[in-house]
């Protein structure tokens, strides 16, 4: 990966470190006419006391769930993450394997689908309303970096409850690229399925009856010879999608996927997995750093981002250091959590899942 001139740009190289929120210039502007002679001290105090109220619950509801969740299971690499709300557990993925677990609080480890189409299993995806799970599968020559001869990467579609295969959907070649991997997966309220590729600019689409096509082909999807990494759907109608080697977002409505646009984020972010909580976007991510030579020695991240646009525009809130292994996150009833995949040491033997402690909570 070419990152030198990137990074040296003095914009990268600036100090993003800051954790936490940041009031600045805070000012209320009062109406006679609704508030009389209600003081603005008075209402930054109404306010102040409001926003701690709402965090104090906040607070509350994530601490009575797990911390952290150690468990073992040799050399899987858990690339991908999804909690599972009616079993109440987290289900993880194997890039080496290509089944998919599933982790209890405890720790127990279970495996739910042992498919011999799945050769690494890399994004996951929960449909609870289809009751189904998604899997974007990767050949395996693609895992040791070699360059696969017949099947390159497809969705694999099962379902929620008992592992049972519903698709096998292949996307080789339905792209112009000679090589593709998907990396990715999300759905949409109608059951459509959006599938990012690493090796290719295009998203693709698979229908509920598993027909694919290319949703949308473009040059913003693709930065330094590598593709589109995490997607998430928006209730509003578009996708959400991480160009990491670029280190953009981009946003594609789904009414017009040509119309799709860049993300004016407030600063670089090289992500992996996103997931919306409500209108947050969720970010597993690297921060920039100038001495870094490859993306693993970037400081890796959980950032929340919001926008107040529509996502034309987008800002960080807040940015918890310490997720160097992490690649994912999920959402579990009001915390966030991520797991820490090791993607660099194949031999591990545990893992952990761990809780994303926002100062905040969403906005």
């Amino acid at each position: 990966m070419q990152l030198t001139s990137y990074l040296s740009q003095p914009s990268v190289q600036s100090n993003y470190s800051a954790r936490g929120i940041v009031f600045n210039n805070f000012n209320i502007f009062l109406s006679k006419k609704m508030f009389g002679n209600l003081k603005q001290a008075n209402l930054r105090l109404i306010l102040l006391l409001f926003l701690g109220l709402s965090l104090a619950a906040y607070a509350q509801n994530t601490s009575d769930l797990p911390k952290s969740i150690v468990f073992t299971q040799v050399g899987i690499g858990p690339e991908g993450i999804e909690y599972d709300d009616a079993s109440e557990r987290f289900l993880v993925g194997s890039i080496h394997t290509g089944s998919v677990y599933a982790v209890t609080d405890d720790g127990e480890v279970t495996e739910l689908i042992q498919d011999g189409w799945l050769e690494g299993s890399l994004g996951l995806h929960i449909d609870q309303s289809n009751n189904r799970l998604l899997v974007a599968n990767i050949a395996e020559e693609l895992v040791r970096q070699e360059t696969p001869t017949e099947f390159q990467s497809g969705l694999g579609i099962y379902d929620l409850a008992t592992g049972q295969v519903l698709h096998q959907v292949d996307l080789s070649r339905i792209a112009n690229n000679p090589v593709n991997g998907a990396n990715d997966v999300t759905v949409d309220a109608d059951g459509n399925a959006y599938v990012t590729d690493f090796l290719d600019s295009v998203i693709y689409k698979v229908t509920p009856a598993g027909e694919a096509s290319v949703l949308i082909e473009s040059d913003l999807l693709m930065a330094g010879g590598f593709g589109s990494n995490g997607i998430d759907y928006h209730p509003d109608g578009f996708l959400i999608v991480a160009v990491s080697f670029a280190a953009t977002f981009v946003k594609v409505p789904l009414d017009t996927p040509s119309a799709l646009s860049l993300v004016d984020l407030d600063r670089p972010l090289l992500a992996d997995g996103l997931i919306f909580q409500g209108n947050d976007l969720i970010a597993t991510a690297r921060t920039p750093d100038p001495n870094a030579q490859t993306p693993q020695e970037m400081p890796g991240v959980v950032a929340r981002i919001v926008s107040d646009d529509n996502w034309q525009t987008a800002r960080v809130v807040e940015s918890i250091a310490g997720f160097d292994a992490a690649t994912t996150s999920a959402v579990r009833d009001d915390a966030i959590y991520a797991i820490n995949a090791y993607l660099n040491e194949p031999e591990r033997a545990s893992y952990e899942i761990i809780r994303v402690d926002f100062s905040h909570a969403q906005e």
